[in-house]
This record gives structure tokens, C-alpha cells and sequence, in this order.
């Protein structure tokens, strides 16, 4: 079927219990608009952010849990890193100033 994915990420390589795989997460990510922005209001431990920023979109990202919200942060800069770039995320949580 179009638009349904099937898809598991093994338990050994997650960080979080729903954690997804990026490479799905890629793809629903090509429905935003290239250069657009990526709003994930449960980021988690990233999944999505790493999957908008891979694709060359913006993200904003909001996580209540201050350990997963630690997680995600650290996931987004090393893929940042990885891809040479300087562009910015915006990751919001408990005490983000």
C-alpha cells in the first residue's frame, strides 16, 4: 500500500522505546516542502530531527523528558557534524532558555 510502512528498529541499537528508524522517517519527511520546516511535538530521541535535517529541511523539536531531550540534542549536532553543516535546530524542553 502507498504510504504504509512497516518497520522495526531492533532493540539493541535504540535509546528509546518507540524510537523509529531514520531511513523510514526520511521518507515521510520528503512530504514537507524542501528547505521547509519539521515540527515534532514528542522528538524523543531524535528520529525525526535526524531524518529532516538529513533531507535538508528545518526542525523544531519539542521533548518534555529532559534525559530524551539530552539525547535528541546530542543525535542532532553528531548528525550535524557528520554532514559538515552550520545550519541551526531548534530543540525545546523543561529549563530551555
Amino acid at each position: 500500500l502507498p504510504g504504509h510502512y512497516i518497520a522495526s528498529q531492533p532493540r539493541k541499537g535504540r535509546v528509546h522505546i518507540t524510537q523509529k528508524p531514520v531511513e523510514i522517517m526520511q521518507q515521510l519527511v520528503q512530504i514537507c516542502p524542501e528547505g521547509g520546516t519539521v515540527l515534532d511535538p514528542f522528538t524523543g530521541s531524535g528520529s525525526t530531527g535526524v531524518a529532516a535535517l538529513r533531507e535538508g529541511r528545518n526542525f523544531v523539536g519539542v521533548e518534555l523528558s529532559s534525559h530524551y531531550a539530552d539525547v535528541a540534542n546530542k543525535r542532532l549536532l553528531q548528525t550535524m557534524q557528520q554532514m559538515g553543516s552550520q545550519e541551526d535546530f531548534v530543540l525545546a524542553g523543561p529549563g530551555a532558555e
